[in-house]
């Protein structure tokens, strides 16, 4: 609709369409490398110097950090199908992400468990609210890339799982970690010592 509307596209389509492609290249090559993190190869400055972690992570750092995982991790491998042009590597790339998330820090919510960055499958460790729904946006972003259903089931389970805990009804009010064994979220009176 707007591809050809110089207001939007002063260079053009085709030009246009060069230059976001160049940029997309040039951040795959300089920017995280998903790929040799949640594949466990030796690390490198690009991923931070560390790989995929099998438990919770001591200390906080961006590589390791849910929401970080949530938006990149999750939406590495659409783009890479869309610069390759090979949904097959693409596919195979979010079933790698997919799986070492659900394997090693997997919650029963649906979602891997990063209260800030994860921390394996401890069941008395939560999900910052931000990883629940961009993890939500970033699956949705698959399917309408990858076309493949699962992924909205995925998508559905968090909505039931894993938002309503963390919200409030009117959805005025979010906790900022939400938990499936806590037993309370809400406002408690300050208790005098």
């Amino acid at each position: 609709e707007f591809g050809d509307d110089p207001g939007v596209v002063p260079r053009g389509r085709e030009r246009t369409t060069e230059q976001l492609l160049g940029g997309a290249t040039r951040i795959s090559e300089l920017g995280m490398d998903w790929h040799a993190y949640y594949n466990q190869l030796p690390p490198t400055s690009r991923t931070g110097n560390k790989s995929f972690p099998d438990d919770a992570v001591p200390t906080w750092n961006v590589y390791d950090h849910g929401v970080n995982n949530a938006e990149g991790a999750l939406r590495w491998p659409g783009a890479l199908y869309r610069l390759t042009g090979s949904k097959a590597a693409g596919e195979a790339a979010l079933a790698q992400v997919l799986g070492m998330l659900d394997s090693r820090q997997g919650q029963v919510a649906s979602l891997f468990c990063a209260d800030e960055v994860f921390c394996g499958r401890d069941p008395n460790r939560g999900t910052e609210t931000c990883a629940v729904v961009e993890a939500m946006a970033s699956l949705e972003l698959a399917f309408a890339t990858f076309g493949s259903s699962p992924l909205m089931d995925r998508v559905e389970r968090l909505a039931f799982n894993a938002l309503p805990a963390a919200l409030t009804g009117d959805m005025w009010t979010h906790v900022y970690v939400q938990q499936a064994n806590s037993v309370y979220a809400g406002v408690t009176p300050m208790q005098k010592c």
